[in-house]
């Protein structure tokens, strides 16, 4: 739809607390209940589900999207195309690469390749 000259504006929940030092690309939706911090920026397209919590200066990629209850640490890096699954925990520091599937509840304490389905092994 882009390139047939379409735009798609940002839509931010009321609930949601976005901190008015976050870079927001055409087309981010934040729902109900997320928190944003400081220094963040998100990619065209993505979305932020209901009450995922991103801390200080991550950057997330164009079409992600971030199902509810994600936690992202400070300083974390999502690429482009990336889906995170309910409840997942993302640590301080790690990079998850671009096209990558992180299964719901995943706990990420280092950093994840490009086109992968990742499936932590309890």
């Amino acid at each position: 739809m882009r390139n047939k000259g379409f735009s798609f504006p940002t839509f931010i929940h009321p609930t949601a607390f976005v901190s008015s030092e976050v870079s927001l690309d055409e087309g981010v939706q934040i729902m109900a209940g997320a928190t944003i911090q400081t220094g963040t920026s998100i990619g065209m397209d993505t979305i932020i589900n209901t009450a995922v919590a991103i801390d200080h200066d991550c950057s997330i990629g164009k079409n992600c999207h971030l199902a509810p209850g994600t936690v992202c640490s400070g300083g974390v890096s999502i690429k482009r195309g990336v889906h995170i699954g309910t409840g997942s925990v993302i640590i301080q520091n790690i990079t998850i690469g671009k096209d990558t599937n992180i299964a719901a509840g995943s706990t990420l304490y280092k950093d994840v390749e490009n086109n992968i389905t990742f499936i932590q092994k309890r």
